[in-house]
C-alpha cells in the first residue's frame, strides 16, 4: 500500500495517552484532629522504560476536600507533573465487596465456634447438677466429704456462670458486628454511590521501583482526651491515665493505619481576624464586605492540584524504624501530638474507641474546705500538682478515690508543674456548727449622727476522734465591701489572725475574702470567729446584699 495511502489511516488513530494504570492504595498513617483527619495513603509504583505514567487511585471519600490533595515522593527517581481530583459516581468496588464478605466469613464462623463453646458449658453445668443429685440419692456423706463437694460444686457452677457471661456478651458483639457488615453489603452492594478520584500524572527519569504518597484532609473525624483520675483512700498519690477518645465516620475504615492524635486545630485558620472600621451614619445603607477568616470563603475548582516534591530518603527510613512499644508525645508548644505504638484498624461507624495514651503520677496536696456561713459540710479536695514530661491537655476527667467513682470533673490545661484542684466530695468526719454571736445597733449620740451596726458570727470545727489522721482545713468567709463612701465597713473580732499572703491580701482588698488555714488532730476541736461592723449616717438606709 502507497504512504500516501496510509496518511489519512494514521490520522484517524485516537491520540495515545500515557499508559493509565489503576493502582490500589493502603491508608498508611492518619492524623486526627478536632473535627477532621489527614489521610496518608501509600502504595509502590515501577516503570520498566523512562517516561510518563498516569496512575487513577480511588474510591476516594466524597467527605475529602479536593483543594487538599497533595502528592510526594517517598523513594524513587520520578518526579510528579499533576494531581486532578474528579468526581465519580458507580458501584461499590468488588475488591471492597470481597473485602467486607470475607469480614463477615469471619464473623459468622465465629459465630459458630461460639455455639460449640455454649454446648461445652451447658454440658459442664449439666455434670454439675448430676454430681448434686446423686449426693441426693446415696445420702449426705460426711461433714469432711460434704464440704469438699460443696466447694467443688460452688467453684465448678461460678466458673462456668462467668464463661456463660463472657460468651453471651462476645455474642451479642458479634451479631451487632455482622449486622453491621450485612448492611454495608446490602447499602453499597449494587446502588450507585458517589465518591472521589485522582489522577495522579508522573514522570519516571529513569526504569525502577518508586514508593508514593496521597494525603488528603477529611471531615467526620474526631477525638477528645479523657483522664481517668485514682487517688488512694489514704490521699498520698494520685494516678491520672490520659485516653484519646477517637471517632470516624469518614465513609473508609483505616485498616492497619498508624494513628496520631494532634490537638491542633486547623479548621480555625491561622490568621486572625481584620480590625473592622466602625463608623456611624443617618440611614445610609453600609456596603457588604467580606471578613477574612483564614481560609478562602469560595473553594478552588476541585479539579487541579499541583505537588513537585523531591524524593524523601528520610522519610522512606522512618517508615522502617522499628519504635518501641509505648505512646510517643511530641510538644510543639502550640500544640501536641501522640502516636499510637502500634497500627490499629479503625471502622468508619461513629463508634468511640479508646486509646491509652499516657500515664503520669501527680504531687498531691489534701485539705478540707468550708465556708460556715453558706455549707455546714466539709470538702474534700485536692491540689495536684502535674510532674509529667508532656503537658495534660483539658478534657473530662473521671475521678475514682480508691474503688469508689466519684464522679466527673473538668480538667484543664497542665503543663509541668501546673496545679490543680480536683474536688472530692464531703468529708463526714469533720464536724462544723456555726452561731451568729453579735447582732447590735448602736444609736447616735448627742454630739453624733453616726449609726453603728455589728454583725459577728463563730464557727466551731470538730474532727472527730475516729479520723485516721490529722487533717488540713481551709476556712473562707466574705465580709461586705462598700459600694457607697457614705458607708464604711470595718472588720471586728477577728480570731484567729487571718492568713496574710499577697494572695490573700489582693482578695481581702478586691472581694472581702478572707481564709483560716486550720490543722486539727482526730478529737480536737477549734473556734473561728468573724465579724464587722458599718457605721453610716442616721438619715442612710444602707442595703446588705450579695451576689
Amino acid at each position: 500500500m502507497s504512504p500516501l495511502l496510509l496518511l489519512p489511516l494514521l490520522a484517524s488513530l485516537p491520540f495515545q495517552d500515557p499508559a493509565v494504570r489503576e493502582v490500589r492504595t493502603r491508608i498508611d498513617r492518619v492524623t486526627v484532629y478536632d473535627g477532621q483527619a489527614l489521610v496518608e495513603r501509600a502504595f509502590p509504583l515501577s516503570a520498566d522504560r523512562p517516561g510518563p505514567v498516569t496512575v487513577v487511585l480511588g474510591p476516594l471519600p466524597l467527605g475529602a476536600e479536593a483543594s487538599s490533595f497533595q502528592a510526594r515522593v517517598d523513594q524513587g527517581e520520578v518526579e510528579i507533573q499533576g494531581l486532578q481530583i474528579e468526581r465519580r459516581s458507580g458501584e461499590l468496588a468488588g475488591s471492597e465487596r470481597d473485602r467486607l464478605r470475607a469480614e463477615l466469613d469471619q464473623v459468622r464462623a465465629a459465630l459458630r465456634e461460639l455455639e460449640s463453646g455454649r454446648a461445652a458449658i451447658e454440658a459442664g453445668q449439666g455434670l454439675v447438677a448430676a454430681a448434686t443429685d446423686a449426693v441426693r440419692q446415696d445420702g449426705p456423706p460426711d461433714a469432711g466429704a460434704l464440704a469438699s463437694l460443696m466447694e467443688f460444686v460452688t467453684g465448678q457452677a461460678r466458673r462456668l456462670d462467668e464463661e456463660r457471661i463472657a460468651l453471651e456478651r462476645k455474642e451479642a458483639r458479634l451479631r451487632r458486628q455482622a449486622e453491621d457488615l450485612e448492611r454495608r453489603l446490602g447499602s453499597g452492594g449494587g446502588a450507585a454511590r458517589p465518591y472521589q478520584e485522582a489522577r495522579l500524572t508522573l514522570f519516571f527519569e529513569r526504569p525502577g521501583e518508586a514508593r508514593l504518597r496521597l494525603q488528603y484532609l477529611v471531615g467526620g473525624a474526631s477525638w477528645r482526651p479523657v483522664y481517668e483520675v485514682r487517688l488512694d483512700p489514704e490521699l498520698s498519690r494520685v494516678d491520672v491515665a490520659l485516653t484519646g477518645e477517637v471517632r470516624q465516620s469518614t465513609e473508609e475504615d483505616w485498616a492497619d493505619a498508624l494513628l496520631l492524635l494532634s490537638s491542633a486545630r486547623p479548621h480555625v485558620g491561622l490568621d486572625p481576624p481584620e480590625l473592622p472600621r466602625r463608623w456611624a451614619a443617618l440611614d445610609f445603607p453600609r456596603p457588604a464586605r467580606r471578613r477574612a477568616l483564614g481560609y478562602a470563603e469560595e473553594a478552588p475548582a476541585p479539579t487541579v492540584g499541583l505537588a513537585l516534591v523531591e524524593a524523601d530518603k528520610a522519610a522512606s527510613a522512618e517508615d522502617l524504624a522499628l519504635e518501641a512499644p509505648s505512646v510517643s508525645v511530641q510538644d510543639f508548644g502550640l500544640s501536641q501530638q501522640f502516636r499510637l505504638p502500634e497500627r490499629i484498624t479503625l471502622p468508619a461507624d461513629g463508634q468511640p474507641k479508646s486509646f491509652p495514651l499516657i500515664q503520669v503520677p501527680l504531687d498531691i496536696r489534701p485539705e478540707r474546705y468550708v465556708v460556715p456561713s453558706l455549707s455546714l459540710e466539709a470538702y474534700l479536695r485536692a491540689e495536684v500538682t502535674s510532674a509529667a514530661d508532656a503537658p495534660l491537655l483539658p478534657g473530662e476527667a473521671r475521678v475514682f478515690l480508691g474503688p469508689d467513682f466519684l464522679g466527673r470533673a473538668s480538667f484543664p490545661m497542665l503543663r509541668p508543674g501546673d496545679s490543680t484542684w480536683l474536688n472530692l466530695g464531703v468529708d463526714p468526719d469533720l464536724v462544723v456548727e456555726v452561731a451568729q454571736v453579735r447582732d447590735e445597733r448602736e444609736e447616735p449620740g448627742v454630739f453624733s449622727s453616726t449609726v453603728r451596726l455589728h454583725r459577728a458570727w463563730e464557727a466551731r470545727l470538730r474532727l472527730s476522734a475516729s479520723a485516721p489522721r490529722p487533717v488540713t482545713v481551709l476556712v473562707e468567709e466574705v465580709l461586705p465591701i462598700s459600694r457607697d463612701d457614705r458607708i464604711t465597713i470595718e472588720p471586728e473580732g477577728i480570731e484567729p489572725a487571718a492568713r496574710a499572703e499577697e494572695d490573700d491580701l489582693a482578695d481581702r482588698t478586691e472581694k472581702g475574702v478572707w481564709r483560716w488555714r486550720l490543722k486539727l488532730r482526730p478529737g480536737e476541736e477549734k473556734t473561728v470567729r468573724w465579724g464587722w461592723r458599718a457605721s453610716f449616717d442616721e438619715d442612710a438606709r444602707p442595703v446588705f446584699g450579695e451576689d
